[in-house]
């Protein structure tokens, strides 16, 4: 998936995985600010969080089922990961890749 740097990111949660599991977001590392919203269609609650490396840049608590959440972040160019860290989550798979240009 692509979007433009003054698009929302939208991202389903389900058990153990995101859709999209890929996102690349173009211009968002000049300044505009990278808005994620994400609906959970799981059975579980779920959250994300947007890291590189071991360091956390931003995150939306957990929430249930039939919720949705957002959040923004400024981030510079390069490539993030995106995780759930519900349980175990993260270790089954509930993982994702951002790319900022």
């Amino acid at each position: 998936m692509a979007v433009g740097a003054n698009e929302t990111v939208e991202i389903t949660a389900e058990e153990y995985r995101f859709d999209p599991g890929r996102v690349v977001v173009r211009g968002a590392g000049r300044g505009a600010p990278l808005r994620i919203s994400m609906r959970n269609e799981g059975k579980l609650a779920h959250n994300l969080h947007v890291r590189e490396g071991e360091r956390e840049l931003a995150s939306m608590p957990s929430f249930p089922p039939g919720q949705e959440r957002s959040l923004s972040a400024s981030l510079p160019p390069g490539e993030y990961d995106f995780v759930c860290t519900v349980a175990d989550h993260e270790d089954l798979g509930m993982v994702g890749k951002l790319q900022v240009r």
